[in-house]
């Protein structure tokens, strides 16, 4: 079974604007974020900003400190988006087995 996935830009996109804007108030660079979670490059935060990906799970902690909000602000916001995600999954499970039972 051939499954659509939701685009890739939007999948994250809603944390991504979030943390963009909790650096920006903080007034850091992508660099300094980067550096203080020991990755090698800006790229990976720059990433993260543009919902092309998500933070490792074990970094949430280290961004609420430098952030100062609460790591439930974090998670709150990625399981909704999670949550968005699975239903788009299964909306796109649904369409596809209807159009093959059509077929039958």
């Amino acid at each position: 079974m051939r499954i659509t996935k939701i685009p890739i830009r939007k999948r994250f996109q809603d944390l991504g604007e979030f943390l963009k804007n909790e650096r920006l108030k903080s007034s850091l660079s992508q660099a300094e974020v980067s550096d203080f979670l020991n990755y090698s490059s800006a790229q990976f935060i720059s990433n993260i900003e543009r919902g092309l990906s998500s933070p490792p799970l074990k970094d949430l902690k280290k961004l609420s400190d430098l952030y100062k909000i609460k790591t439930n602000e974090l998670l709150k916001i990625m399981f909704t988006e999670q949550k968005r995600w699975l239903r788009f999954e299964q909306a796109q499970i649904k369409k596809e087995l209807a159009a093959k039972t059509k077929k039958l």
